[in-house]
């Protein structure tokens, strides 16, 4: 009809166009530029100017892309910190619950070990808490290093306390072997720097569904035999 008309428009795909500046921004859409011009100045003004907004456009969407990005891995670091024991680093008390909770959810049987260090308070009055927390990262690492396949976990509780979680694990004879191997790796001398000790450990167990079939009660079963194992060590 003679007059410029200028068409702009927001298109989910591509189409066949006459000239035009096109752009995909992921799935957000594409931006298409129809332009029917007389002269060839109206047309590079029109381009330039798509071509500007086109790059505004993808620097929000890509800026906003990489910040997703950034705060789903941050929320994953930051869930899993919160899984971890600072001093130790491995597992903590939330992840030992966790793991129980999943199990029973699962129906899964599995067998709690708890131990703790005896006479760990004299060494932190004797020596400091610095000392202790050296003999704290020794047993940790220890511990660490004893589990025996994938699915088994060990967490410390909180002070000296340690457990372990061993799925699939029900025979009462397998389980005291099991303990009988942990005490061998940990009652021993430990170089902690400023003076070098012997420290023992005190061990309990539970099995579920065995000696009870929920998480609360096995916790507490295992707890028990732990203070009962370390009456031996005073007696």
């Amino acid at each position: 009809d003679g007059n410029n008309q200028i068409i702009i428009s927001t298109v989910s795909n591509y189409k066949n166009n006459f000239v035009s500046q096109t752009k995909k921004v992921d799935n957000y859409g594409t931006f298409e530029i129809k332009v029917y011009s007389k002269t060839n100045f109206e047309s590079i003004n029109l381009v330039i100017f798509n071509t500007i907004l086109i790059m505004i456009i993808t620097l929000i969407f890509t800026g906003s892309a990489a910040m997703i990005v950034r705060y789903k891995n941050n929320g994953k670091r930051f869930e899993l910190l919160s899984y971890m024991d600072k001093l130790t680093g491995i597992s903590n008390r939330r992840a030992f619950e966790k793991k129980l909770r999943d199990l029973d959810k699962a129906n899964v049987n599995y067998t709690v070990i708890y131990l703790d260090i005896n006479n760990f308070k004299n060494v932190n009055d004797s020596y400091g808490h610095d000392t202790g927390d050296v003999l704290l990262q020794q047993v940790a690492h220890i511990l660490n290093n004893s589990l025996e396949s994938d699915i088994e976990s060990v967490s410390r509780l909180g002070g000296d306390e340690f457990a372990f979680v061993i799925p699939n694990l029900v025979e009462t004879k397998e389980v005291e072997a099991r303990i009988f191997r942990l005490k061998t790796l940990l009652n021993k001398d430990y170089d902690l720097g400023i003076v070098e000790l012997y420290s023992t450990t005190a061990i309990g167990y539970a099995i579920n569904p065995i000696d009870a079939n929920y998480n609360e009660k096995i916790v507490k079963i295992a707890d028990d035999r732990m203070y009962q194992d370390k009456q031996n060590y005073k007696d």
